[in-house]
């Protein structure tokens, strides 16, 4: 297994070089963030976010909700989505 909890499942599929999947242990030490919406938006709106599929003006609160006290290379949310990943994790994905 890569860094940060990735493996590639790469296969031939036109148009994709790479394909990964971000998983985890369940475990009670990953630090879980709540998303704090802009004015406006609703809990559904993170999906769109997440895939580019909305965008914001401002910045994106990520609080604190269980978990580790420190966040690491992937921060997983209490939503469905987004995952909040560090560059150190995109450096790793767009290497790969």
């Amino acid at each position: 297994m890569s860094p940060a909890g990735t493996k590639s499942i790469s296969r031939q599929f036109p148009g994709f070089a790479a394909v990964f999947w971000i998983g985890e242990q369940l475990s009670r030490r990953a630090y879980r963030g709540g998303v704090e919406l802009p004015s406006g938006l609703v809990e559904w709106d993170l999906d769109l976010l997440s895939r580019g599929g909305l965008l914001v003006e401002e910045s994106l609160i990520v609080r604190h909700v269980m978990g580790g006290s420190h966040p690491k290379d992937v921060v997983w949310t209490t939503s469905l989505s987004p995952l909040i990943v560090s560059e150190k994790v995109i450096a790793i994905l767009t290497a790969n």
